[in-house]
């Protein structure tokens, strides 16, 4: 299969929408996730909750911005192997200007 053929076939399966209830089921995690942290704050042990809430800011970020230097060092080299992967490690940015506002709560 010729490079250009491959490449607009991986790009045609990456375009697909998300499946109908995969949103709403991802709204409801949101929500419980949130009510938690607010239930942790109101409970016994409020450091708790802010522990939880620092380490989980730190890991999303950090597998976020790994996932920019990831496509950035596959760009750099000219890596052609790595495109449908690096389309992921490129679409981790939409979580930087996420992580910066969740950074202020800190």
């Amino acid at each position: 299969m010729a490079d250009h053929a491959l490449r607009t076939e991986v790009l045609a399966r990456l375009e697909r929408p998300l499946p109908f209830l995969v949103r709403p089921a991802l709204v409801l995690l949101a929500l419980a996730g949130s009510a938690t942290f607010v239930l942790l704050l109101g409970g016994a042990d409020p450091a708790r909750a802010w522990r939880a809430y620092h380490v989980n800011w730190l890991f999303w970020t950090g597998l976020s911005q790994a996932g920019i230097l990831f496509a950035c060092t596959q760009v750099i080299v000219g890596a052609r192997w790595s495109y449908p992967i690096r389309r992921m490690a490129e679409a981790a940015a939409a979580f930087l200007p996420v992580s910066f506002v969740l950074f202020l709560v800190l």
